[in-house]
C-alpha cells in the first residue's frame, strides 16, 4: 500500500505535456513460505518505506492521455531476516520500476 503526493508542472510553451514529481511512503509485506522448512523458518513481516516517482503526461485529447513514468522505493529491513534473503545478503525490498499508464479523465 503506497500513498504518494506530488506535483505537477505546467509549461508554457508546451501545454500537453505536464511534468510530475511526487514523493510519500508505504507499508510492504514480504512472506516467504516452504513445505520443507523448519518451524521458525518461514518468514511473514510488513515494514514501511518510502516512494519517489516522477514522468510526464501527455494529452491526446481533452479526456484522454498517456503518462510514463520512474519510481524508485526504499523498504529498509524487512529481508534477510531469514530464509533466502538472508542467505543471499538482501536487506532492501525496493527499487526502481518503470510504468506507462492510461489517463481518462482531467
Amino acid at each position: 500500500f503506497e500513498i504518494t503526493g506530488g506535483y505537477r508542472f505546467r509549461l508554457q510553451r508546451l501545454t500537453r505535456v505536464r511534468p510530475y514529481i511526487a514523493a510519500g511512503f508505504g507499508s510492504y509485506g514480504y512472506q516467504e513460505t516452504s513445505t520443507f522448512a523448519d518451524p521458525g523458518e518461514d518468514v511473514d513481516t510488513r515494514h514501511s518505506g518510502v516512494v519517489l516517482n516522477g514522468g510526464a503526461e501527455f494529452r491526446l485529447h481533452r479526456w484522454v492521455g498517456f503518462a510514463a513514468d520512474v519510481q524508485y522505493s526504499h523498504v529498509p529491513g524487512i529481508l534477510g531476516q531469514g530464509g533466502v534473503s538472508q542467505q543471499a545478503g538482501e536487506t532492501d525490498l525496493g527499487g526502481v520500476a518503470a510504468r506507462v499508464k492510461l489517463v481518462v479523465g482531467r
